[in-house]
């Protein structure tokens, strides 16, 4: 259930976000270096700079990811909308198909009723 939930979170996501987030990361990593120098903040930065690093890996791997997913989504999308014009296509087709067999059909049935009333009256 969760996976489930967490799939469907991600897959939400404009690609736009991953962009940022890795825009995010990057500045993260580009400003840890500048505020290293600055005593106080050393500790903290020592933490953030892999984490920028992380987040930098991982927004660029989400971003390849949802570009594949929408490129797959695009082709499913195409090919469902040729299946249903197949579909039409072949609808119409059996339907003129089935219009012919039935009149032909009921001409045999003519025939064949004219023929046993023939039959009828010769047999009297």
């Amino acid at each position: 259930m969760l996976m489930w939930l967490v799939e469907h979170w991600l897959l939400n996501l404009p690609s736009e976000f991953w962009i940022a987030l890795a825009v995010v990361g990057f500045l993260a990593f580009f400003f840890t270096s500048m505020f290293t120098h600055i005593p106080a903040l050393r500790p903290y930065m020592m933490f953030v700079k892999p984490v920028g690093g992380l987040i930098i890996i991982g927004s660029v791997f989400m971003y390849g990811g949802t570009a594949i997913n929408d490129i797959w989504q695009d082709r499913i999308e195409k090919a469902r909308l040729e299946a249903e014009k197949k579909d039409k296509e072949l609808e119409e087709k059996s339907s003129k198909n089935k219009e012919a067999y039935f009149t032909k059909l009921a001409l045999r049935r003519v025939k064949l009723g004219l023929m046993l009333a023939e039959y009828v009256k010769i047999h009297k």
